[in-house]
């Protein structure tokens, strides 16, 4: 097997196989793949601008899920959890062996191949092999979302037990969730779909684990509409199906119109008359930061519009600057915390990257111009920046303002002393 980090450019990988490449272009350039053909890419790496800020929000901690981090030692763990799953499911089809469905997807090589932004150093067996244990690890793990609602194949196996909790205390539990949605950890859905089938498992149980790992991961209190079965099945892969909860697609416009009213993100909306911002509640716990951050890089990443995700996660930074402020937030009912504490709220909300290209949302916008005019033009702002710039904008200013000062108490000494003897000649008058 190649050794080849996945963050290594191929021109300058020591391990990278020419010759196989020029072998695997032939046959693709040979072949007609009607499928490939309308698969987009959707799974990413991430821009380097956003890897320098946060890492470990990125970089999957626990298992590799597809190629990007499948050579990282550190990963290999996990790697026995995902045989067992694939023991598993091929003891549930008694007489069918587990490689007859890697055979199977190995039908599907070029289309997978295509989900993926970089090309991927792998020859078509090793790829096929990784993606049918992957996705036999992935289901099982999802699986726990769908006993909650009583429509799993088979309970949580014992090997899996100490990594999952339904209740969701458990820290490794956690870190899985957490590498799941990962947007360079990413599996296409349509082979967790094959895989379900090799399972005789139907979209209906597949929908039910995507929506329950969602409800689970999603930062805000309410999912408004659940999408069919059907809509389910047409998105990319978990981030996709994530982000477009909150960000809902708009028929017929890639634009955000200032006029469009449902709740969540597009339920934004500043009240001049009340003085108030109105956002939708959100969730914070150990999970969320690594949730934000990776929609942000997939809204980067893949969107053709504007970048409405990250620009709420823009507001939220400016309204969010220090400890009293999530504190405030929090006693409103706004930001929901389970984090250890208010201070902690708000680094996670300044420790959040601008984003990597300047966008327009109009709705947002609009919100965020009314804000900073009604701000900007209360008396005391306007009184404290006139004091800024005109008085304590310079050592000159301050000079001066000291000299003046100086002046003044002096003349005050003066009339006080003159006053003072007048009485006292006065009295003194008086008395004679």
């Amino acid at each position: 097997m190649s050794s080849s980090h996945p963050y290594m450019n191929t021109t300058s990988n020591p391990n990278f196989d020419e010759q196989r490449w020029i072998i695997h272009i032939r046959r693709l350039l040979e072949e007609d793949h009607d499928q490939e053909s309308n698969m987009a890419v959707s799974i990413f790496d991430i821009p380097k601008t956003l890897m320098l800020v946060s890492p470990e929000s990125y970089v999957p901690q626990i298992v590799a899920l597809g190629p990007y981090h499948h050579y990282r030692p550190e990963l290999y763990e996990m790697e026995r959890y995902k045989l067992s799953a694939a023991k598993r499911a091929q003891k549930q089809l008694p007489g069918l062996k587990f490689e007859n469905h890697v055979y199977d997807l190995s039908k599907f090589e070029p289309t997978f191949r295509a989900c993926y932004h970089k090309y991927l150093n792998f020859n078509s067996e090793i790829l096929a092999w990784m993606m049918a244990l992957d996705s036999c690890f992935l289901l099982e793990f999802l699986e726990i979302f769908a006993v909650k609602e009583g429509k799993a194949l088979t309970r949580v196996s014992s090997r899996m037990s100490h990594l999952v909790d339904m209740s969701g205390r458990k820290s490794g539990h956690n870190a899985i969730i957490r590498d799941i949605v990962m947007l360079e950890n990413q599996i296409p859905l349509f082979l967790l779909r094959k895989m379900l089938e090799f399972r005789q498992g139907s979209d209906d149980l597949l929908y039910s684990m995507l929506m329950g790992f969602c409800k689970e991961i999603l930062p805000f209190k309410i999912i408004q509409e659940n999408p069919s079965v059907h809509q389910v099945m047409g998105f990319a892969h978990m981030l996709d199906f994530l982000y477009h909860l909150i960000v809902p697609k708009l028929e017929g416009s890639t634009e955000i119109a200032s006029e469009v009213t449902n709740s969540g993100i597009f339920g934004i909306n500043f009240d001049k008359r009340m003085a108030t911002v109105y956002v939708p509640s959100i969730i914070l716990n150990g999970n969320t930061e690594v949730a934000i951050r990776n929609l942000v890089a997939y809204e980067a990443c893949n969107a053709s519009g504007p970048l409405i995700f990250t620009r709420y996660t823009e507001l939220m930074n400016g309204i969010i600057d220090t400890e009293d402020d999530a504190k405030l937030l929090r006693e409103q009912g706004i930001v929901l915390n389970h984090l250890k504490s208010d201070q902690d709220v708000a680094n996670l909300w300044n420790g959040m990257s601008k984003s990597i290209r300047l966008t327009k949302v109009p709705l947002l916008d609009k919100v965020i111009e009314d804000v900073n005019n009604y701000y900007n033009g209360s008396w005391k702002v306007r009184i404290g920046k006139f004091m800024a710039r005109n008085v304590f904008g310079s050592w000159q200013s301050l000079t001066l303002m000291a000299a003046i000062l100086l002046l003044f108490f002096m003349s005050l000494q003066s009339y006080c002393s003159l006053f003072s003897c007048a009485r006292v000649f006065l009295y003194h008058k008086k008395m004679n």
